[in-house]
């Protein structure tokens, strides 16, 4: 029972770091869309601040799914629990660096564009 528990956990995490990537997806995407990128420039540090304040959320979410799924787990054989806690140390460190690196690649991409004028003025 803990187990399937524990694995509706795994799943969260996975579904979370999902959901992260494709947002940033879905909104880099966007900035194609220069009336979408017009808007951004007028909102740029509020926007700044959502990617940050919700990439914390995102990891703070992954890390709280593999502590409870640690929990979970910790009640099965040691060596279960020696495997299983290595794998799953490894898998979310390895979830937080894709938030972490898709969330940074967009705070680039809007720094260069906002750099770079947002590609709004006509060229001479």
């Amino acid at each position: 029972m803990q187990s399937d528990f524990a694995q509706k956990y795994w799943d969260l995490a996975n579904a979370i770091v999902a959901f992260s990537v494709l947002q940033m997806l879905t909104f880099l995407y966007s900035l194609a869309n220069k009336n979408f990128r017009a808007q951004i420039a007028k909102a740029f540090w509020p926007v700044l601040a959502a990617i940050a304040g919700s990439a914390v959320l995102y990891i703070v979410g992954v890390i709280a799914c593999y502590w409870a799924e640690s929990e979970l787990r910790s009640v099965s054989t040691a060596a279960e629990k020696a495997t299983s806690s290595c794998v799953s140390s490894h898998t979310m460190w390895a979830r937080v660096g894709i938030v972490a690196f898709y969330s940074l690649s967009g705070v680039a991409l809007l720094c260069w564009a906002k750099r770079s004028g947002w590609g709004l003025k006509k060229p001479s």
